[in-house]
């Protein structure tokens, strides 16, 4: 197989995935925790945590102030609710289906 057939294979692979998103905060030992978001993509938000560690800083508004108060470690993501894409829906329902979710969370004050 060369090698434009396994990138192409790779990005059909990659194309094909069902999006893993869902509801989720950030916490921290102390107690202290963010608001509630939502994402399509909740690895990304994983690694986008792993990235501030490593960097020693964030770039998350919310996050700053408790950050340099807190220290970087004791930092992790909760997920409040998980919700995969399913098959065959849309990029468009899925997020609608996140908002919803979402709002029904904010509403019930979780």
């Amino acid at each position: 197989m060369s090698q434009s057939d396994k990138r192409r294979a790779l990005a059909q692979s990659y194309k094909a995935q069902t999006a893993s998103g869902g509801i989720y905060r950030f916490i921290h030992q102390s107690g202290w925790r963010s608001t509630l978001r939502f994402t399509s993509n909740l690895e990304g938000e994983r690694n986008k945590l792993r990235l501030y560690k490593t960097a020693g800083s964030t770039s998350d508004i919310e996050l700053i102030e408790p950050w340099r108060m807190l220290g970087a470690e004791g930092f992790d993501i909760e997920i409040v609710e998980a919700l995969n894409q399913k098959e065959g829906q849309s990029a468009e329902d899925y997020k609608n289906d996140l908002i919803d979710l979402f709002n029904i969370l904010k509403k019930d004050k979780i």
